[in-house]
């Protein structure tokens, strides 16, 4: 869907509107987050939604152009990437 998306708009605006839909969902579920202090509270809800969201469909066609279908691993490399993008930084203990 995503590759027809690009060429025709009508089929794209289902899609982006769903996109849009689940991009608002998890920025709120972020600043929840940020506000009990368990994501870094630098980093811009949306954006970071959407940079999520890219992490996963990056992860899927990436396993998916090499064979590497195995989605134990493909959820553990993105749970490894994300715990690391959005951890809070370290706490000066001086």
């Amino acid at each position: 869907i995503m590759g027809e998306a690009l060429r025709d708009e009508s089929i794209a605006t289902a899609p982006r509107a769903s996109d849009s839909r689940s991009i608002m969902i998890i920025a709120k579920a972020i600043i929840a987050a940020q506000e009990r202090g368990e994501i870094d509270p630098a980093l811009d809800p949306a954006k970071t939604a959407d940079t999520l969201f890219a992490l996963v469909e990056g992860i899927g066609l990436r396993r998916a152009f090499t064979g590497a279908m195995d989605a134990e691993a493909a959820i553990a490399q993105f749970h490894m990437i994300a715990e690391r993008y959005l951890a809070p930084p370290p706490r000066d203990r001086s």
